[in-house]
C-alpha cells in the first residue's frame, strides 16, 4: 500500500438545451448533479505517467476508446495547456459509470483528471472554467463543468463568444429529493463527431421556444428548488423537458429519443409521477421523487411494469458538494489492470 490521492466526482442529469442554431446565445440549459452513480480515480507514484483501469470500472457498449486511453488524452491536453511534462504517476480509473448514456461522464472524467493532476503537481486551485479549458471540455453544455465544482441544480446561459457558457445560478437541491434513473437497453451512444453532425442537421430553435424555457426556469424550476416546493419544480421539469426535447424532433422522432424511452416516460407518468424526462440524448430517463421511500416504490413498480425490454434502474441522491479529493491508500498491485502510457512513451 502507498499514500495516494482519490478523486471522486458526481454524475450529471441534463434537462435540455435552451437554444442552438440561431444568432443568439448557443446551447445553455439546466441540470442537476447526483452523488451516485459516481466516478472515482486514484493517483499514485510511478516512474512515468500511465493510466489504468481496474476491473470494476465500466465501459459502455461500442466504446471506441477504453477508459485508460481517454485518461491519457485528457492528461496530454492538461500538460499542453499548462506547458508542463506529464508527472510520474499512475491515474487509475477505480469506478466509472457507463459513458454516453446521458450522465455526463466524459466531462466528469476530464475534469477529474485535471483536478487530480493539479493536486498531484501542487498547482494553484483552479475554477471550473479553467479546469474544463485545460482538458477541452464544456464546448457545448457547461452544466457538468459547474456541477463538478459545486454540485447542485445548475442553470447556464449559453455561449456567445465565451469559451465556456456563463453560469446563471447554482442552488443546493433539497437533500430529501431523489432521482430515479431508468436506462432502457439501447446503444444510442451519441457523442463527438456524431453529435456535431446531429446539431448541423437540426433547425434553429425559435426565440419564442427559448423564451418559454427561460420562463419555466425562472418561475417554476429555480424557485421550486430554492424553496423546496417539489410540486412546482416537478411540473416545470416535465414541461421544460418536453419543449426542449421537441427541438430535436427531426432526429429523435419526437420529444424523446425513440419508442422505448417514450414508453418509459409514459409508464412513469401513469404512476402519477410528474417530473420525468430524458437526460441529454438518452437513453437515461430520470424521474424526480420527494424522498427515498417514494423513489424505492417507483423503482419496484417500474420493474413490475417494464417487462417487454430490459432496463437498469438506479436511485440517485442530489450532490450539493461536487467533486472532492482526498489522501487515501490504494492497492499498489497492477494485477488485472489494463494500463497504457502517454502517447510519447507509446511511440518510443
Amino acid at each position: 500500500m502507498t499514500r495516494s490521492l482519490i478523486v471522486t466526482a458526481p454524475t450529471r442529469l441534463h434537462f435540455g438545451l435552451l437554444s442552438f442554431g440561431n444568432d443568439g446565445r448557443q446551447f445553455g440549459g439546466a441540470g442537476v448533479m447526483l452523488e451516485t452513480p459516481q466516478l472515482k480515480l486514484g493517483l499514485r507514484p510511478a516512474t512515468q505517467f500511465t493510466a489504468a483501469q481496474v476491473p470494476t470500472a465500466q465501459v459502455s457498449t461500442g466504446e471506441a476508446d477504453g477508459l485508460p486511453q481517454r485518461v491519457v488524452k485528457f492528461a496530454e491536453n492538461w500538460a499542453g495547456h499548462h506547458g508542463l511534462p506529464l508527472p510520474g504517476c499512475e491515474v487509475a480509473v477505480l469506478h466509472c459509470p457507463p459513458q454516453h448514456v446521458g450522465l455526463g461522464v466524459g466531462t466528469q472524467l476530464g475534469l477529474a483528471v485535471a483536478a487530480g493532476l493539479n493536486a498531484w503537481t501542487k498547482l494553484p486551485e483552479q475554477s471550473a472554467v479553467e479546469l474544463a479549458t485545460s482538458v477541452g471540455r464544456g464546448l457545448r453544455s457547461a452544466v457538468g463543468t459547474y456541477g463538478f465544482m459545486g454540485g447542485g441544480f445548475i442553470v447556464e446561459r449559453g455561449k456567445l463568444n465565451e469559451p465556456i457558457s456563463p453560469l446563471d445560478c447554482q442552488i443546493d437541491v433539497p437533500s430529501s429529493w431523489r432521482f430515479v434513473l431508468v436506462r432502457p437497453e439501447l446503444d444510442l451512444s451519441v457523442s463527438g463527431a456524431e453529435e456535431q453532425s446531429n446539431f448541423a442537421q437540426l433547425p434553429p430553435v425559435k426565440a419564442e421556444i427559448t423564451n418559454q424555457l427561460v420562463d419555466i426556469l425562472k418561475k417554476e424550476m429555480v424557485p421550486g428548488v430554492a424553496t423546496d416546493d417539489f410540486d412546482l419544480f416537478s411540473d416545470g421539469l416535465f414541461r421544460y423537458g418536453q419543449i426542449a426535447g421537441s427541438c430535436f424532433e427531426t432526429i429523435q422522432g419526437g420529444p424523446y429519443n425513440g419508442e422505448r424511452i417514450t414508453r418509459v416516460v409514459q409508464c412513469v407518468r401513469q404512476m402519477e409521477i410528474v417530473g420525468v424526462g430524458q437526460s441529454s440524448w438518452g437513453p437515461t430517463v430520470f424521474a424526480a421523487t420527494r424522498d427515498q421511500a417514494e423513489a424505492e416504490k417507483l423503482s419496484r413498480e417500474l420493474r413490475e411494469h417494464l417487462t417487454d425490454f430490459a432496463v437498469e434502474i438506479h436511485v440517485g441522491a442530489p450532490s450539493n458538494t461536487g467533486a472532492h479529493i482526498t489522501d487515501s491508500q490504494i492497492d499498489t498491485s497492477l494485477d488485472q489492470r489494463a494500463s497504457v502510457s502517454n502517447s510519447n512513451d507509446r511511440k518510443k
